[in-house]
């Protein structure tokens, strides 16, 4: 019996138009009528009602009963609990040189307690919304570090622009190739984790001791729920820690085959009902 499920956010829960289409929405939302908790494990922010422009409807099923944030926070009965990334000086000059690299132009967020970001450069406000952010949520770049930071994103950025891209088509095989090598040269830093996702265009650095996965069982942990009883959703890298490691996980039609070798189904697309498919046809009758 499914007591659980949990569902990344991006590629997964959400259309390619970052919407919950109202099939796969309404199914969640009776599921979780029944007492069937509902989990969120997602790279973005505690930011999300800011971030996102769903049906109002579907709202509960953002907040979730239990939310994993961008690889340094958890939300469990309302209550935000964070682990911030341990900076030194030499990770702090790797990361301003890898900013100033030759082969490719890049932006850097990074993400403090309680939402506060600091951007390496600015943005318009069009693009700060794009962040779920406004002016006031914004700090000096170069008076962070000595805050606890709970995430470092690094995004390619053309070179007249500084917005994030959604296609690795915009950037030159050299940039992708430096940008992945220095994705690759963080390994230098124990202290931390560090993915390189979306085809190759964005470094995720989170503290070393926490992934999706851990993030996840100390939620479950709290609920009470086995893993055998979960029910598990995702598509990118960055999943692959919580789809090999639970039994009824399903990779998304448009992950990777990378993506889908760890998981134990796959299930169609996000823009096709994947997730209401892998649950109606497999794991759970409402009626």
């Amino acid at each position: 019996m499914i007591k659980a499920i949990i569902l990344d956010l991006d590629g997964t829960l959400l259309t390619s138009e970052k919407q919950i289409s109202p099939r796969t929405g309404n199914f969640l939302l009776e599921c979780m009528k029944r007492g069937i908790k509902i989990i969120i494990a997602t790279a973005r922010p505690p930011r999300l009602k800011q971030m996102l422009s769903i049906d109002h409807s579907f709202e509960p099923i953002i907040q979730g009963d239990g939310v994993f944030y961008n690889g340094g926070c958890t939300k469990i009965a309302g209550k935000k609990n964070y682990v911030p990334i341990t900076m030194n000086s030499q990770l702090q000059d790797f990361l301003l040189a890898a900013l100033n690299h030759t082969e490719y132009r890049c932006n850097c967020a990074m993400q403090l307690k309680n939402e506060i970001h600091a951007l390496y450069k600015p943005l318009t406000d069009d693009e700060l919304k794009i962040w779920g952010l406004n002016r006031k949520d914004l700090q000096d770049f170069s008076l962070s570090f000595d805050q606890e930071i709970i995430k470092i994103i690094l995004y390619l950025t053309d070179p007249e622009k500084t917005e994030f891209f959604q296609d690795a088509a915009d950037f030159s095989e050299t940039s992708l190739t430096a940008f992945s090598n220095t994705a690759k040269a963080f390994i230098l830093f124990p202290q931390v984790n560090v993915l390189l996702t979306d085809q190759g265009r964005v470094i995720q650095i989170m503290n070393a001791s926490i992934n999706k996965l851990t993030g996840l069982k100390k939620i479950l942990n709290t609920f009470n729920i086995p893993s055998d009883h979960v029910a598990v959703f995702g598509d990118d890298l960055q999943d692959i820690d919580m789809l090999s490691h639970f039994k009824h996980s399903f990779a998304m039609g448009n992950a990777s085959e990378k993506v889908k070798k760890y998981a134990a189904f796959t299930t169609l697309s996000n823009d096709n009902d994947g997730i209401f498919h892998a649950l109606h046809n497999n794991l759970i009758q409402l009626n």
